[in-house]
C-alpha cells in the first residue's frame, strides 16, 4: 500500500486561509502577473456580443468541478475552461500543458514537473506548482478540507504516489511507491484538471457557482441546465465566440436545432440523423472512439459468479444484428474488450461467438433448463457510445431470449444509476466507456481489476488482476503489449465482463460553425471556432 504524504486539517487550513489572503491582497492591489499586466490583449470588447455556439446536452451538469463526476458532459465541458498539467496529441503522445517540461529518475518513482513563471487562472490569481499541489492533495488526501470521497480518483488516476508536493513556486514533485506507467496519461485527464484554489474555496463555502481555471475560455453563467462559457480575455489571440450548453430530453433535441435552438449535437440517434442531414443545413462527423459497450457483472450476484451464465449470456448476444439495429454505422461488433485503434489491442482475437442454442445447452447442464431470469440497469438517456439506449435494450432483450435468458430493463438517471452501482442492486449494467487517455489500463483497471478486498465486487480472476498490475509497473512498451495480450485473452475466455460494441462518435455540426475540433478522447474543443452568417435566400 502506498502512502500518501497528508496535511494535517489544521496545517492545511492555515495554508489554504493564507492563499486566499494572498490572493485577495493580488487582487485588491493590482500586482498581478505579467499574463496579466496591462489591458487584455484579446480583441474582446463587448465580449457578450460575440457570436453564441449553442450545444445540446443529454445530462444536466451537477456541478463545475470536473472532479466530481466521472461523465462525459462535465469533462466535455471542463476542457475548454481548464488546463491539465500535460495533455496529449492525436497519437497518444504526452505533450506539455501547464507543466513544459518534466523528468523523471531512472528508477521511475520520481517525477519532477516545470512550471513556468508568470501564469495565472482566470480570476487573477497565481498559478504556479502550489496550485497543482493544491488540486492534487484535495482528489486524494481524506485530511484535505475540500476531499470528496466520490470518484475515487486516488485509485484511479493517482495509484502509487506517495506524496506530491511543491519544491517551490516553478517546481513540483510527485514520489511514486513503485514505477507507474500510465501515470502522464492520467495527468492529462479532465478529472485532474488544475483549478483556482481561491475559486475553490469561494465555490465549496457557497460564495460562488463558478470555477476559475486557465484554459481558452472561463464560466460565465453556471445552471444545472444551462452552461455559458466566454473567452477568457488574457489570451494573446482569445477565442471570437461564446458557447452555451443547454439540456434537452433526447426526443426535444431535433425539434430544438430545426428551431435554431442547437448548432451541435452529439450522439444523435442514426435515424435523427438521417431526418437532419436531408435538409442539408448540417455536417456530420463520425469520430472514432476509444470507447467499449459492455455488460458488467455483478459478482455480488451468485448467478453472475456462476461461469456458465456469463458464458451463455455472451453466446446469446447477436454483435453485429445489435450493432446495426441499436446504432448503426456508428458502432463496429466487439471481439475483445480493448477498442480498435489502441496500441495495446490483439488483432488475432476471434470474434465473439452467437449461437444461442449452445447457450441454452450451457444453461440446462448448470440446472437452469428452464432459462434465468436477470434484472439489468441502463442509464436513460443518450451517451457518446450509446444514441439510442432503448432501441438496444429491445434488441438485447430479444436476442437473449433466443436462449431462455429473460432479462428485466430499468432505466435510470445519472444519480440512481450511480447508486444502484454502488449498492450492487442488480444483476448486470449495461455500461460504456470512452477512454479519458490512449493507454490501456484506463479501461483495464477501471473496470476489471478486483484486487485483494473487491470493494466493487467485480468477477475476481487472480491471473488477470496480475497482468494488470504487471501492466501498470512495467516501462517497456513491448513488454505491456505481451501482458496486455494475455490479458485480453483471459478476458475473452473468462468473461469478467461481457464485451458488445465499439462505437463512433456521431457529431451534428451546423454549416455556419467552422473550426470546431474533436480532441482525441471526443472532447469538442471551440478554441479556434467561428460563426460564419448563413448564406442569403434567394
Amino acid at each position: 500500500m502506498s502512502t500518501i504524504e497528508y496535511i494535517s486539517p489544521g496545517v492545511l487550513s492555515r495554508i489554504v486561509r493564507a492563499f486566499v489572503v494572498a490572493c485577495s491582497i493580488v487582487l485588491l492591489c493590482g500586482t498581478v502577473s505579467p499574463l496579466h499586466a496591462g489591458p487584455p490583449t484579446g480583441t474582446l470588447t463587448g465580449v457578450s456580443q460575440l457570436p453564441v455556439i449553442r450545444v445540446a446536452l443529454f445530462e444536466r451538469i451537477s456541478s463545475p468541478d470536473p472532479a466530481q463526476s466521472g461523465m462525459y458532459e462535465p469533462h466535455n465541458i471542463a476542457s475548454n475552461v481548464f488546463e491539465t498539467l500535460v495533455t496529449s496529441d492525436s497519437s497518444g503522445s504526452i505533450m506539455p500543458g501547464i507543466a513544459t517540461s518534466w523528468s523523471a529518475s531512472p528508477d521511475g518513482i520520481r517525477w519532477t514537473f516545470f512550471i513556468p513563471e508568470g501564469r495565472s487562472f482566470h480570476d487573477a490569481s497565481p498559478l504556479d506548482a502550489y496550485a497543482v499541489e493544491f488540486c492534487f492533495q484535495r482528489l486524494i488526501n481524506p485530511a484535505h478540507q475540500l476531499f470528496r470521497p466520490y470518484p475515487d480518483w486516488k485509485t484511479q488516476l493517482f495509484s502509487h504516489v506517495n506524496s506530491i508536493r511543491a519544491l517551490d513556486a516553478q517546481t513540483l514533485q510527485i514520489d511514486l511507491d513503485k514505477p507507474y506507467a500510465p501515470l502522464l496519461h492520467n495527468l492529462s485527464t479532465a478529472a485532474a484538471s488544475i483549478i483556482s484554489p481561491l475559486s475553490l474555496q469561494k465555490y465549496y463555502d457557497g460564495e460562488s457557482r463558478i470555477l476559475a481555471g486557465s484554459g481558452s475560455f472561463k464560466f460565465a453563467e453556471f445552471k444545472t441546465e444551462s452552461v455559458l462559457l466566454q473567452p477568457s480575455e488574457y489570451l494573446p489571440a482569445a477565442p471570437q465566440v461564446q458557447v452555451r450548453f443547454d439540456y434537452y430530453r433526447s426526443e426535444a433535441v431535433l425539434s430544438a436545432y430545426q428551431q435554431n435552438k442547437v448548432d451541435i449535437i452529439t450522439g444523435l440517434d442514426q435515424s435523427d440523423e438521417t431526418h437532419l442531414l436531408s435538409e442539408n443545413t448540417a455536417t456530420l462527423l463520425r469520430h472514432p472512439q476509444l470507447s467499449v459497450l459492455f455488460l458488467y457483472c455483478n459478482g455480488a450476484r451468485q448467478n453472475i459468479r456462476n461461469i456458465a451464465v456469463r458464458r451463455a449470456i455472451s453466446l446469446s448476444i447477436n454483435r453485429s444484428q445489435i450493432s446495426g439495429k441499436a446504432i448503426g454505422k456508428n458502432s463496429v461488433p466487439a471481439k475483445g474488450f480493448l477498442p480498435p485503434g489502441l496500441w495495446a489491442t490483439e488483432p488475432s482475437l476471434p470474434p465473439f461467438e452467437y449461437n444461442p442454442k449452445l447457450a441454452k445447452d450451457i444453461l440446462a447442464k448448470a440446472g437452469l433448463k428452464d432459462g434465468i431470469d436477470l434484472t439489468v440497469i441502463q442509464l436513460a438517456a443518450p451517451r457518446p457510445f450509446l444514441p439510442a439506449p432503448k432501441r438496444l435494450a429491445s434488441a438485447l432483450k430479444n436476442s437473449l431470449l433466443q436462449a431462455g435468458i429473460r432479462l428485466e430493463f430499468e432505466f435510470l438517471d445519472g444519480e440512481q444509476f450511480l447508486t444502484r452501482m454502488q449498492n450492487q442492486d442488480f444483476d448486470i449494467a449495461v455500461y460504456g466507456w470512452v477512454s479519458d487517455t490512449n493507454d490501456p489500463d484506463n479501461l483495464l483497471s477501471t473496470h476489471l481489476y478486483a484486487g485483494k478486498e473487491n470493494p466493487h465486487q467485480r468477477i475476481a480472476i487472480d491471473k488477470l488482476d496480475q497482468l494488470i498490475l504487471y501492466g501498470q509497473s512495467e516501462q517497456s512498451l513491448k513488454k505491456r503489449m505481451q501482458y496486455y495480450s494475455t490479458a485480453q485473452y483471459i478476458i475473452h475466455k473468462e468473461l469478467p465482463c461481457i464485451p458488445m460494441l465499439h462505437s463512433k462518435l456521431p457529431v451534428i455540426i451546423r454549416n455556419t460553425i467552422k473550426g470546431v475540433r474533436i480532441s482525441p478522447v471526443s472532447f469538442l474543443v471551440f478554441r479556434n471556432a467561428t460563426v460564419q452568417p448563413p448564406p442569403l435566400q434567394q
